[in-house]
C-alpha cells in the first residue's frame, strides 16, 4: 500500500530531505493549475518538478531537474514564470503557495508550512 500511495506524489521526502519551495500559478479555465515543487536533498541540492494539475486532478509533469543551489532554483522558477506569461498572459506565474505535507498511508498526521 505504501508504495502504490508514493507512486501519485510528485515529490516524495526521504528521511532528512526538506521542502525548499512550492509555487502555484492562478487557476487558468480550461487548463487547471500551474505548480513548481522543491525539496532540499540531503547532499544539499535541490530537486524540482514543473508540473500541471489539471481540473480533473490529473498531474503531467513537465519538467524535473535538480538545481545545485537556492540561487540555482530561483533561475528554474523565473524560466518557469517568463514562460507562462509568454504563453497566457503577464498575470501568470507562479506565486509561493501554502502546503500540507502527510505521511504515507497516514492522512490523519498533517504537517502545513506557508
Amino acid at each position: 500500500m505504501k508504495d502504490k500511495l508514493k507512486v501519485q506524489a510528485v515529490l516524495n521526502l526521504e528521511e532528512g530531505e526538506s521542502i525548499s519551495g512550492m509555487w502555484i500559478t492562478p487557476h487558468i479555465p480550461g487548463t487547471g493549475f500551474y505548480k513548481l515543487s522543491a525539496k532540499c536533498k540531503t547532499n544539499g541540492e535541490h530537486e524540482w518538478a514543473h508540473y500541471l494539475q489539471q481540473e480533473n486532478g490529473n498531474k503531467k509533469v513537465l519538467f524535473r531537474g535538480t538545481a545545485k543551489s537556492v540561487e540555482e532554483l530561483l533561475v528554474v522558477l523565473d524560466i518557469a514564470n517568463k514562460n507562462l506569461k509568454r504563453l497566457f498572459n503577464e498575470q501568470i506565474e507562479l506565486q509561493k503557495a501554502s502546503y500540507s505535507i502527510y505521511p504515507v498511508g497516514d492522512h490523519k498526521k498533517e504537517t502545513k508550512w506557508n
